[in-house]
């Protein structure tokens, strides 16, 4: 018998009996099952990350707890875009054709405006004409750099803790910003701003009070909005520096 507990952060932070219960469940499966039943529990955040904000005497009963389950696996989301690829921008045959042309004609193009100097951190631009098939609407340095703009933010405190760093995160981002480039003309890239409206959701009030009031201001376009955005984004990623170049390629 195998049976699945999902996001056991959220029962860890809310009551530590629930884990009492969890335990009693597996012993009680075990015994009914003659020692052939299977328990799997995931978490979004490691589990001493969750331990941290309980109290001394509730790590320590759960650590007796933990001690019961031996075997513990560490699943990575460092191929999240092996996963967006293949649930949701995955070609037609029919396309990967003219989407080849469409990069062999603009290759030089796509190089020189795509390239990013003097970051901390290597932002990948298309390797190739497949590497461009298997990757449109969408540019490769965007798979690392979202998924490192959520955890910045989030560690900075501007969203809630409810915010996922992995692929589930991720793929809302990347869906919605996909059902955007679905609607424009064929060849368009996806720019950074379009990520933004997947963790507005998220923001603290004060964060999305900020942003919200400057669309009010008439001495302010829609061009000027999306760049804020952008800029907010950006603005814990170290390693991305919010100057002019950066700006110019991120849009």
């Amino acid at each position: 018998m195998l049976f699945f507990v999902d996001e056991i952060g959220q029962f860890v932070g809310q009551d530590g009996h629930l884990m009492l219960n969890l335990q009693t469940i597996v012993e009680n499966l075990g015994v009914a099952c003659n020692g052939r039943a299977w328990g799997i529990v995931t978490s979004q955040e490691d589990i001493d990350t969750v331990l941290g904000s309980l109290s001394s005497a509730r790590t320590n009963d759960f650590s007796k707890i933990q001690g019961r389950f031996k075997t513990r696996l560490s699943l990575s989301s460092a191929n999240t875009d092996d996963v967006i690829q293949s649930r949701l921008i995955e070609k037609k045959p029919e396309v990967q054709g003219e989407l080849k042309a469409l990069y062999r004609k603009n290759a030089d193009i796509l190089k020189n405006q795509l390239s990013f100097s003097r970051t901390g951190m290597t932002l990948y631009s298309y390797r190739s004409d497949d590497d461009f098939v298997r990757n449109y609407p969408f540019i490769p340095y965007q798979f690392q750099l979202l998924q490192k703009v959520f955890e910045t933010i989030r560690k900075a405190g501007a969203t809630g803790l409810h915010l996922s760093r992995g692929e589930r995160s991720m793929l809302d981002a990347f869906q919605y910003a996909g059902k955007i480039a679905a609607n424009k003309d064929f060849g368009v890239l996806v720019p950074l701003y379009w990520f933004y409206p997947s963790i507005e959701s998220f923001l603290d009030t004060s964060v999305k009070r900020t942003i919200d009031q400057a669309k009010e201001k008439p001495t302010l376009n829609e061009f000027d909005i999306f760049v804020l955005q952008t800029l907010f984004m950006i603005r814990y990623v170290n390693e991305v520096k919010g100057n002019i170049d950066n700006l110019i390629r991120l849009f």
